[in-house]
């Protein structure tokens, strides 16, 4: 039997209760493609570079998966 693990997004809490709710399948496929994107930005230029260089490489892989920056 295969597992499904979705991600989820806290909604409203008061005091110390918080209560969460799986998220939306466009959610998680939206989420999917952004970590995905920061994954391969990272392995491909690796660390020690400017940041506006890794945001520009990164707002390029969220365009090339069909997510407007």
């Amino acid at each position: 039997m295969k597992t499904r693990i979705l991600a989820t997004k806290a909604l409203r809490h008061e005091g110390k209760n918080m209560a969460f709710c799986s998220l939306s399948e466009k959610e998680e496929c939206v989420a999917k493609k952004i970590v995905d994107a920061a994954f391969v930005v990272h392995k491909t230029l690796g660390p020690g570079l400017l940041e506006k260089v890794y945001e520009v490489c990164f707002c390029h892989e969220l365009i090339k998966r069909g997510l407007k920056t």
